[in-house]
């Protein structure tokens, strides 16, 4: 039997269960996340030094079980990855209105395809 098929035969009382269990596993995990991905953003916009950053980061890594922060590093690696190839600098902080244009002297429209 497939793992579809035994969840089906089950009691929609164990179904519903099973689905609440999920998605409060998910909501937690995915909370976890955010709430150390906006706590290091805002330490990081609040506290110029790079030494107190460097502490935060790691006092930050060393408090996270070896797994989670495996995981951690891979993720900000993908989304600076990611930004880096949108143009987004992390290190700019708040302040976007300082960074120059890269279209300086007007609009370059894209080549229409014939």
């Amino acid at each position: 039997m497939s793992l579809i098929n035994e969840i089906h035969e089950q009691r929609p009382a164990v179904r519903y269960a099973l689905f609440g269990l999920t998605i409060i596993t998910v909501l937690a995990v995915v909370g976890f996340f955010g709430v150390t991905a906006l706590q290091r953003d805002m330490f990081m916009a609040l506290h110029s030094d790079q030494q107190e950053r460097a502490d935060f980061i790691a006092q930050q890594d060393a408090g996270r079980p070896k797994p989670l922060a495996a995981l951690s590093r891979v993720a900000n690696s993908l989304t600076a990855s990611i930004g880096s190839l949108l143009g987004i600098n992390r290190d700019a902080g708040f302040d976007r209105g300082g960074q120059e244009s890269d279209t300086r002297g007007g609009v370059h429209l894209l080549p229409l395809s014939q």
